[in-house]
């Protein structure tokens, strides 16, 4: 069962991502969230993103050219400025499978 300092802490951290984040172009908008008690999982619906992820494309294509890799970087040390700025704090969950593309191509961190 989720106790209610973690119930309480995961809906701060939504509330920020709705209202701080989810405007920004680097970062993916959640549209709806559920939280599922008593087991504790957090269900989120947010905006999809038809090229999958950062992990799907290494796995898929090996290796990146550098160009696309300067590219995808330069949006992540964005999204993570942005982050930092609006929040005072540091993103530490950030992986390959958190990092998507929509159908544009655009880079967005979850």
């Amino acid at each position: 069962m989720i106790n209610k300092e973690l119930k309480l802490s995961l809906q701060n951290i939504l509330k920020l991502w709705k209202t701080k984040l989810a405007g920004n172009k680097y970062f993916i908008k959640i549209f709806s969230e559920y939280l599922n008690t008593p087991e504790g999982y957090i269900t989120l619906i947010f905006k999809n993103c038809k090229f999958g992820s950062l992990e799907n494309l290494i796995q898929n294509c090996g290796s990146l050219p550098e160009n696309i890799l300067k590219q995808i970087s330069f949006r992540i040390i964005k999204s993570l400025e942005f982050y930092n700025i609006q929040t005072g704090e540091y993103l530490h969950s950030l992986s390959p499978n958190n990092i998507l593309f929509d159908s544009k191509g655009n880079v967005l961190v979850i």
